[in-house]
């Protein structure tokens, strides 16, 4: 599976189902304001990257996997790649332009996708904000989908 074809929809809500009762047990994170259920895919979410569990938070909240941009490095051990590729996330070189990403990107929003970045790229080990590329924004503008 690949961006694609979108994973089997109960594979997806039994492992969504079970990471958000571990997370829900384990924190008490409150959805405060929904304006991602009124839109159909494709479109783009942002958010800030303050943990490794970022991407299951905000998945918990979304009915459908979101294909979000992930470090390469995520993608070398064999058994997480298969399951990064059959979830769809898009991998991407850290610190330098992947034309190789923005590809899969653009064939995420063909696909009617829903796109997950974290326009920070790292996590950070004390909860604050760095700088956000300039190519962020211009990804955005060239993909012309709702955020």
């Amino acid at each position: 599976m690949s961006i694609e074809k979108k994973p089997n929809k109960i594979i997806t809500r039994i492992l969504l189902g079970i990471i958000g009762f571990i997370l829900r047990s384990r924190s008490k994170v409150r959805l405060l304001r929904d304006d991602a259920s009124n839109i159909k895919p494709p479109y783009i979410i942002l958010g800030n990257h303050v943990n490794n569990w970022d991407p299951f938070f905000v998945n918990e909240f979304v009915d459908e996997p979101i294909s979000f941009i992930a470090a390469n490095s995520l993608f070398f051990n064999p058994i997480l790649k298969a399951l990064l590729n059959y979830i769809g996330i898009i991998p991407k070189s850290k610190e330098k332009r992947d034309i190789r990403a923005i590809r899969q990107i653009l064939r995420a929003k063909r696909h009617e996708r829903i796109i997950g970045i974290f326009p920070e790229g790292n996590v950070t080990w004390d909860g604050s904000y760095e700088k956000i590329d300039d190519s962020t924004a211009k990804l955005i503008k060239l993909l012309k989908i709702p955020v």
